[in-house]
């Protein structure tokens, strides 16, 4: 039945799409206009048992969990807590550095995050002074607003300002984690001192509450999508439009908070309901075929805190909400199994990460909670390859924790329905994932071959969310090993998310991603610069797409159709062109991890290597002669690019004559060996 559920919404998504795309839908607005306030059982938004019942606790932390928690929770018995200073904010404005704030302000939280965790698995009271000195530390601070994120303030700068609170993904985080020390430790702080949780209070009020319900601050916090009085579009920061995982990220967050450390019932109800019109922003600002164009390492707090926001809608009516039958809300679920490109690795366009698989237990509580077969069957699939994460963080992943006897109980069902052997489980798992998902809207194709060969390719345009100028790029995937790779985005600064400065840094730029620089031109960030279509057979997974309109004028392009396909072991991509004159010439870029090695003209050889090195292929790249190829190594130099590839990545470049024609096709083949 849910196997059925699921293919039924899926084959209404696309009849969905045509009629509500980018069209108000007020899905959860409509769900919440049918509950009864008096209803509302805000007591209900966390599912755990109360810190004195340690039956309940000590049953819920067996299997060694606990251990697990109280061993974490001990390092953090002598902890000194950070002091962020004004100037560590001021760096942000100076060097355009965020980790000088955020790495004390992050360390503090998690620490505070294993305190109690700790203390809710051995409940001896060992850990209280130290979570007691973390609220008070948190309660004090001027602002939760991370140094990035302070521009949005009046005064554009990174210290904090009493005149000025807003609401940022720093203040939700942190938020939350004070709400779920208020909720399980209240009444143990009030025996040491009632000032604790009245300081307490008092920061959720002024950091978080107040900033979140203030109209003033709407544009300052335009993720929440609303639109100033008298105008039909939305706020948008600096021409930029936020609704993406900041949006029900921080709803998701707010609602646990008024559930978990509001005592005000009316202020509760006015707080969920503009969550619930806020979040309903979201859904009906993102496309309705369910990628995320963030990419899948955005899934977590995109999808996945949709799904977390529900599902606390759905425990805090009794079930009333609803929802989980919604075509959108499972397309945006599924999405994440259908990027797997297996062995850890992922789909990552966009600022996302290439290892970014998720949390099987996660997962699995989606899949069962929202009837989703296809997640439940992928959670599993995850624990046969040994992602087994248990690093969670209170009032998030934990909820899963709920779900972890029950997984581990049907996984090793599912494992002896398999036969056994884990490899073949693993590809049971898998099996009814389809060989071509192509997402019209998002215009987002990945596509599973064979004979061990995955791609991926997108249209789009060039100002999505977390973009890099990538509009016709492609993915390519050996043996669940990475041949043909997006480098995704460096670790996060200033320039990352600074309109003038983000295309500055190399890999957001179209020439370091597989992509063709025309007549000398790479392609051009913003909204206006994108595909005029794409298209892909369903069967086939052929891709074929217009994306001239990627480039400046100056590059006098009349029309670059760029066409990807798989044929058993040989990927084939191709682009046909037409310039209205020629002035330089062409170049073909393919970024490769791995050795590459050219035999002759026209002929290159690929070595292929698994993540851990323990596995490698080879791949032959085969190219007209008429352009000449030069193989380049790019040095890395920052961490999160050498956590993903190691020290170094090549560039092959195929470059055409100076006076090349003006109309053509480049074809290049890929076989595996």
């Amino acid at each position: 039945m849910k196997t059925l559920r699921l293919i039924t919404a899926v084959a209404l998504l696309c009849l969905t799409s045509i009629v509500f795309a980018q069209q108000p839908r007020h899905l959860l607005q409509n769900a919440w206009a049918n509950i009864d306030p008096s209803t509302v059982h805000p007591e209900k938004a966390c599912n755990y048992p109360a810190y004195s019942d340690r039956a309940s606790w000590n049953a819920l932390m067996s299997d060694g969990v606990g251990e697990t928690y109280i061993q974490n929770a001990e390092k953090y018995l002598d902890y000194v807590w950070a002091n962020i200073n004004a100037t560590d904010y001021l760096e942000f404005e100076r060097s355009g550095s965020r980790s000088v704030m955020e790495r004390p302000f992050s360390s503090n939280r998690s620490a505070l995050n294993n305190l109690i965790l700790g203390e809710l698995a051995e409940g001896k009271g060992r850990f209280l002074p130290q979570i007691i000195n973390g609220v008070w530390h948190f309660s004090h601070m001027p602002s939760w607003v991370y140094s990035a994120h302070g521009y949005r303030k009046d005064s554009g700068r990174a210290l904090p300002d009493p005149r000025d609170v807003i609401m940022d993904l720093g203040s939700q985080t942190t938020g939350r984690t004070i709400a779920l020390a208020l909720h399980f430790f209240r009444e143990e702080m009030d025996k040491v001192d009632p000032a604790i949780a009245v300081y307490a209070d008092l920061a959720m009020e002024e950091k978080l509450f107040k900033p979140y319900m203030d109209p003033t601050k709407w544009k300052a916090q335009s993720w929440l999508g609303f639109t100033k009085p008298g105008e039909e579009k939305p706020y948008f920061w600096e021409n930029w439009d936020p609704r993406n995982n900041w949006n029900i990220w921080c709803n998701i967050a707010v609602v646990q908070c008024y559930c978990l450390a509001c005592k005000d019932r009316d202020a509760i109800l006015k707080g969920l309901n503009q969550a619930v019109v806020s979040a309903d922003n979201f859904l009906d600002f993102v496309k309705m075929d369910g990628a995320c164009d963030e990419g899948p390492a955005y899934w977590r707090h995109a999808s996945g805190c949709l799904f977390e926001f529900i599902r606390l809608m759905n425990n805090i009516t009794d079930g009333r909400f609803g929802c989980w039958d919604d075509p959108q809300f499972i397309a945006r679920c599924t999405y994440l199994s259908r990027c797997n490109l297996g062995d850890g690795w992922t789909v990552n366009f966009g600022d996302g990460a290439v290892r970014s698989a998720g949390s099987p237990f996660f997962i699995y509580a989606m899949g069962r909670t929202a009837g989703i077969e296809e997640m439940t069957r992928y959670a599993y699939y995850l624990k046969a390859c040994q992602q087994d994460p248990m690093n969670f963080y209170p009032g998030s992943d934990l909820e899963a924790l709920l779900d972890k006897k029950d997984f581990e109980r049907d996984f090793k069902n599912a494992l002896a329905e398999s036969g056994g052997d884990i490899e073949t489980f693993k590809s049971d798992m898998r099996k009814d994932i389809p060989a071509v998902s192509w997402y019209p809207q998002t215009e987002h194709l990945i596509v599973k071959g064979k004979e061990g060969i995955s791609f991926a390719a997108k249209g789009g345009h060039n100002e999505e969310s977390h973009n890099h100028n990538d509009v016709g790029s492609v993915i390519v995937f050996m043996d669940e090993m990475p041949v043909l790779v997006d480098v995704g985005p460096t670790t996060y600064m200033r320039q990352t998310f600074n309109k003038k400065e983000r295309y500055t840094i190399w890999s957001m730029r179209s020439e370091w991603h597989n992509l063709p620089m025309m007549n000398g031109r790479p392609q051009h960030e913003g909204g206006e610069f994108k595909s005029s279509w794409a298209k892909a057979d369903e069967k086939t997974g052929a891709f074929s797409a217009e994306i001239a309109g990627a480039y400046e004028a100056d590059a006098a392009l009349k029309s670059l159709v760029r066409s990807c396909r798989l044929d058993g072991k040989t990927f084939t991509v191709s682009d046909r062109f037409e310039l209205a004159r020629r002035f330089a010439a062409d170049e073909e870029h393919f970024m490769v991890r791995g050795d590459v090695k050219q035999v002759r003209d026209g002929e290159i050889i690929i070595t292929y290597r698994s993540f851990d090195g323990n596995r490698s292929g080879q791949a032959r790249m085969t190219y007209s002669r008429n352009l000449k190829a030069t193989i380049e190594t790019r040095t890395l130099d920052d961490t999160r690019h050498i956590s993903m590839w190691g020290p170094d990545l090549k560039r092959i470049v195929l470059r055409s004559a100076d006076n090349a024609p003006a109309k053509g096709t480049y074809t290049i083949k890929i076989t595996k060996l």
